[in-house]
This record gives structure tokens, sequence and C-alpha cells, in this order.
């Protein structure tokens, strides 16, 4: 995965641009995630809640990742290959997908799942989205605003 290099741009201002664009699916997860596990908690669903803690753990793995890589510190520079990024992302968003098939088949008895199945498939989208920016190799940097 390379960072595209823009007009007037340096390689730091790149490197956030994307990093921005990495960062919003996993926030979304994470806030999911958060909101799914004050539930599970008040409903004294410990499975539900330990299973959301996990995925919340992954995600923030993902994040510390995506920051290392992208936002480490100036004096290093930023590596023009990213590709070192790739498994460090796709393996624990793999795992937060199996993860929410694993509740959703857990739930399948449970009277309450709509409303959390809706969230749960929501979480699953925004890992599907990062895998599939991911896997593109070439992420697009946000647009700066103005």
């Amino acid at each position: 995965m390379r960072f595209a290099r823009l007009p007037g741009r340096d390689d730091r201002e790149a490197a956030v641009l994307l990093r921005h664009d990495l960062v919003a699916p996993i926030t979304q997860i994470l806030g999911y995630c958060e909101l799914l596990i004050d539930d599970a908690e008040e409903k004294g669903r410990v499975y539900r809640s330990q299973s959301l803690r996990s995925i919340r753990a992954l995600g923030k793995q993902v994040l510390a990742a995506i920051d290392r890589v992208l936002l480490g510190p100036a004096d290093l520079g930023l590596p023009g290959d990213l590709a070192a990024l790739v498994p460090t992302i796709l393996i624990p968003i793999r795992a937060i997908s199996e993860a929410c098939n694993a509740l959703e088949d857990a739930s399948s008895v449970v009277p309450d799942r709509g409303d959390f199945l809706v969230d749960l498939a929501r979480i699953r989208e925004a890992a599907s989205a990062l895998t599939a920016m991911v896997r593109q190799a070439s992420v697009t940097p946000a647009s700066s605003p103005g």
C-alpha cells in the first residue's frame, strides 16, 4: 500500500489524510461497541458483553497499528511502502467479522435481538469497508476541508 503524494503536500500531511480515511470505520466500530457493551451489561448478557469487549480491543489494536505506521515520530520519516500495515489491519478486522458472526449466531434465541443485530451489522459493515480500503491498496486520502 502506498500513500499518494499530493501536489503541495508533504509526506506527513499525506499520511495524516490517509489515517483519517482508515480511522473512520474504526471509530464506527468502537462507538457501536461502546453502546452495545452498555446495553449488554444493563441486561446482564455476560457473553455478549465479553465478546463486544474483545471486538473493541481488536479495533483499538488496529487503530494503534495505523498510528504507529502513519504517525510515528517525525524524525523517523514516513515509509513509502505501507505493505506491513496490511496484515496488521486485516488479521484483527477478520477476527472482528468472525466475532460478529458468532454473536449473531448466539443471539438467535435472545428475545431482544432486533436492535442489537442492526448495530452488529453496522460493526460488520465498517469492518468490511476497512477491509475493502486496505485490499484496494490505493486508499485515496480525504480531501482537506476548505
